[in-house]
């Protein structure tokens, strides 16, 4: 689509173009001066039209100003006089356009200037019509004198010739028609004057005529607008009165129509609403007694419900008493279980606390034999420690005093120092006995009491352990004893709750029993009610239907009547109101016609003198 609408573009495009060059071909060509050429301008012409001939046309445009130059180029004319005589042809045409722009401008501003009435603007557009006609004057005078004197050079001699033979033959031309001109004024004053005459006569016959005639229609003319005024005045003040008589008439007629009107519509009314009033006496009498049957029907039902309900109380104490039971029993196990669990944790505790006692008892005389073994080992330590300190203070004071002797040699002194050691290492070997001995002492204790507490631990554990057992047991028994109570409640439940369904469908049923007796109660009181109101409808349409008949027929023949006497009233009425407006309108027609006989004379006498005037100038 888009490369459609392109390629259409394109050729307009083109064609455009080709058009334009036409056109510019087409000025050429009229710029030029083919007199001499003018078949071949002709030629040229007739191809302007063709777009497909545009380089043709060309060629033939170039070759027909080849021709032209040629033609204009003479041996005896110098270029300086060709030069000025292509600035003439030029400033013609300029000349030319300029005249014809004018003509047209002239020629459109008289359009406008020919209007009966113009506007401001208007009188400013057509202001220069004078001085665009003055220009245009001097503008035809120059282009005659450009066109008549040609610039090239003329010989004197056969410029002489010329002039003088021209002369001659002008002036004989002037005096020949100098003559035929006064003949022809003469034949012409005579000719005119008898036409003068002659239209006079005819002038004279024809204002008579108009006269007359403009008399006749001004009169026929007035006598008709005065008769349709008089006509219209008179259908209008008729019109207007009868309008007023005839409102009258039916006002005073409608006030005593609606008067009895409004008296039979409330003797109607007042029937109707006795009607009324009986009809509803009789359905509310029918109404209360079926609310009184009703009424005894939902005692009945009330009485049956009240029996239920006394069956379901015992029902509900039952129940009650089965579920105090129930309670009771459960509070009297769980209590017994509570008790049980608070023995058993008694007995468990002075069990441990005996237990207990004991081992702490014996763990304290086992620690007490163990401390004292320790206190004889470190008393025996203590003593050997105290002979070795003995012992080895005597060493020293002998090795003192023998060395402030200085008679001990080496050897001896050696001796006593490797005794000394000997019974140092003997010491050390006896701590260390003895506190491996401790130690030993200390670890068999330690595992005699680990050995004894793992005892009473077992001992203990075996202990609650059967404990729990009977425990579990007697919760075993309680939860039995529980279920039990479980189920009976279970099945006492079910039964009060077979019970309370069974109370529950026997209410239900009353419910319904009184819904439906309701239900009908309602459904055939309506059924009355609406039939009753349907009879009573009926017969209030029927009496509706015959006092609106009697209604319509009343109206209708107060209507007939009423039109009647309205007619026969406007008819006199009118009658006498025309008779009065026609005697008034005669007299005043009367008057209005001699008012205007009287001005149409003045006017014709200011008409008269007026033509009498027009013709003396047009004949002066």
């Amino acid at each position: 689509m888009s490369k459609s609408k392109t390629k259409v573009k394109k050729e307009f495009d083109d064609f455009a173009k080709k058009i334009t060059k036409l056109e510019s071909l087409r000025q050429q060509l009229n710029a030029l001066d083919t007199k001499g050429f003018e078949t071949e301008a002709r030629l040229i012409r007739a191809k302007l039209k063709d777009t497909d001939a545009i380089p043709q046309i060309t060629k033939e445009i170039n070759s027909l100003k080849n021709k032209i130059e040629r033609r204009h180029t003479k041996p005896m004319v110098s270029r300086k006089d060709r030069k000025e005589h292509e600035e003439i042809i030029k400033e013609n045409k300029k000349m030319q356009a300029r005249i014809n722009e004018l003509q047209r401008l002239i020629k459109k501003k008289r359009r406008v200037f020919t209007k009966k009435q113009l506007d401001d603007k208007e009188v400013k557009y057509v202001r220069d019509i004078p001085k665009l006609e003055k220009e245009l004057g001097d503008l035809i005078n120059r282009f005659d004198r450009h066109t008549s004197s040609a610039k090239i050079k003329i010989d004197s001699g056969v410029g002489f010739v010329v002039d003088s033979k021209f002369d001659d033959f002008i002036r004989n031309i002037k005096g020949e028609l100098s003559e035929r001109l006064r003949d022809k004024e003469l034949f012409m004053d005579e000719t005119l004057k008898y036409d003068l005459g002659e239209q006079k006569k005819i002038f004279a016959d024809r204002y008579k005529k108009l006269v007359h005639d403009f008399h006749k229609k001004y009169k026929d003319k007035l006598n008709n607008d005065l008769k349709k005024e008089v006509k219209q005045k008179f259908n209008s003040e008729l019109r207007k009165k009868l309008d007023d008589e005839k409102k009258k008439l039916v006002d005073s007629l409608m006030k005593k129509n609606a008067r009895r009107m409004e008296k039979e519509r409330k003797e109607v009314r007042e029937k109707l609403h006795k009607h009324y009033r009986e009809k509803e006496d009789a359905l509310k009498k029918n109404v209360r007694k079926q609310k009184e049957s009703l009424k005894r029907k939902m005692d009945k039902l009330k009485k049956q419900e009240k029996n239920l309900l006394a069956k379901s109380k015992g029902k509900d104490a039952e129940i009650e008493r089965i579920k105090k039971r129930y309670g009771f029993l459960r509070d009297k196990e769980n209590e017994k279980f509570e008790k049980l669990k608070k023995d058993q944790a008694e007995k468990f505790r002075r069990l441990k606390d005996e237990e207990e006692k004991k081992f702490g008892n014996k763990l304290k005389e086992e620690k007490k034999k163990i401390f004292e073994e320790e206190e004889e080992l470190r008393k025996v330590l203590k003593l050997k420690e105290a002979e070795i300190e003995s012992k080895e203070k005597e060493f020293y004071r002998k090795i003192k005093s023998l060395q402030s002797k200085r008679v001990m040699d080496a050897k001896e002194r050696k001796r006593h120092e490797n005794i000394i050691r000997a019974k140092r290492k003997e010491l050390v070997r006896l701590k260390k006995f003895h506190e491996k001995s401790i130690r030993k002492k200390k670890e068999e204790l330690q595992g005699k009491m680990k050995k004894e507490k793992l005892n009473l631990e077992k001992i203990f554990r075996d202990k609650r352990n059967e404990d729990e057992k009977e425990l579990v047991a007697r919760e075993k028994e309680i939860e039995r004893k529980l279920k039990e109570a479980e189920s009976k409640k279970k099945e006492a439940g079910r039964i009060a709750e077979r019970e309370m369904r069974e109370i529950e469908r026997i209410k239900k049923g009353i419910d319904l029993e009184k819904e439906k007796i309701k239900r009908d109660e309602e459904e055939r009181l309506a059924e009355i009610e609406s039939k009753e109101k349907e009879n009573a409808d009926r017969e209030v349409k029927k009496e509706k239907d015959r006092l609106k008949k009697d209604l319509e027929e009343k109206v209708a023949k107060i209507k007939k009547e009423h039109d009647a006497t309205v007619k026969r009233e406007t008819s006199r009425k009118e009658k006498e109101m025309k008779e009065r407006l026609e005697k008034e309108l005669e007299l005043r027609l009367n008057d209005a016609v001699a008012r205007k006989e009287k001005e149409l004379q003045r006017k014709k006498q200011e008409v008269e003198k007026h033509i009498m005037e027009q013709a003396k100038k047009i004949f002066a």
